[in-house]
């Protein structure tokens, strides 16, 4: 994610919102967790397709609770929190 950016056009964060959904549901679909849900694990590619990386697991503060780490509660969480961070860059 464009976590060094100062801000995003609301078009792309609705666009990278319903791209990360749409892998997150796959990934579930497939019986896999992300497992690291935050903003760093998010990259964009040129084109402005959206890929998630860091599927080793782990525990970010702030992005998942301990307890929701490498599940799919903590997939979601994970996904709603880096929304917020979005929205918070997005430019209206």
């Amino acid at each position: 994610m464009q976590s060094d950016a100062d801000f995003i056009m609301s078009v792309q964060c609705k666009e990278w919102t319903a791209q990360i959904r749409s892998a997150i549901d796959y990934l579930h679909g497939e019986g896999f967790v992300w497992g690291d849900a935050k903003a760093d694990n998010v990259l964009i590619w040129e084109d402005g397709k959206v890929l998630l990386v860091d599927f080793g697991g782990g525990f970010t503060p702030g992005w998942v609770e301990q307890q929701n780490s490498d599940t799919v509660r903590g997939d979601w969480q994970g996904f709603e929190r880096i929304v917020e961070f979005m929205k918070t860059k997005a430019l209206r």
